[in-house]
This record gives C-alpha cells, sequence and structure tokens, in this order.
C-alpha cells in the first residue's frame, strides 16, 4: 500500500474509532445495553472495511492492473464474508441486544465515511 494512501487511511480510520468510542461513552450513560450494541454496530462496520482497504491496495501500477482488480474482488467478498459473520454473530450470541443502536453505528460510520471521502476529493 502506497504510503500516502495508507497514511489517509489511517486517519480516516482513527476519525471513525474517535466517533464510534465518544457514540459508545455518551451512550453508556444512558444505557448498558445500548452502548455496547452500538459499539458492535460500529465494529461490525470498521473490522471489514478495514480488511477490504489493506487487501483491496497491495499491489499498484499498470503492469499490476491484473492483481489490482483480483485484489479488490477478494477484499470485497472478504469485507461482505466479514460483515455477515458478525451480524450472525452479534444476532445470535449477543443477549440483549438494542438492534436499533446496532443499526444506527453502522449507518452513521458509513455517513461519516461519505463525509470523510466528499472532503478529501475537494
Amino acid at each position: 500500500m502506497a504510503n500516502k494512501t495508507y497514511k489517509s487511511l489511517m486517519k480516516m480510520w482513527l476519525q471513525q474509532a474517535t466517533l464510534l468510542l465518544m457514540g459508545f461513552l455518551g451512550l453508556w450513560v444512558i444505557d448498558l445495553t445500548i452502548a455496547y450494541s452500538f459499539m458492535i454496530g460500529g465494529l461490525i462496520y470498521l473490522i471489514p472495511n478495514i480488511y477490504f482497504a489493506i487487501y483491496a491496495f497491495r499491489f499498484r501500477g499498470a503492469q499490476a492492473a491484473r492483481l489490482v482488480l483480483l485484489s479488490i474482488y477478494r477484499g470485497e467478498v472478504g469485507k461482505f464474508l466479514l460483515s455477515g459473520v458478525g451480524f450472525a454473530i452479534a444476532f445470535t450470541l449477543v443477549k440483549p441486544l438494542s438492534v436499533l443502536a446496532l443499526f444506527s453505528a453502522y449507518i452513521v460510520l458509513t455517513l461519516a465515511q461519505w463525509v470523510q471521502l466528499a472532503k478529501t476529493s475537494e
């Protein structure tokens, strides 16, 4: 992964993790179940995205175009599987679970990433 790309991704992940931690701490005051459900939803978002980025951006350049495309495909499949397994584990093993808080964290981090990418492209 190129150094500049890696630094940009690390900054974005750190901001998302900070947002997740702030949400967790704020909700912890209200209700522990809502707080840990929010944290789990955020982790279900973050971990597969980090996996995808590390896997997809391993190769660069025109000569490695086939490897780049293959890495993106494999990274996306891995991201999809990790997300599915994360939700399956959350719904089957975590009791009690606030489904609203879980999906809220997932959606908040998705929106945060869109905003971060829009600011980066300006």
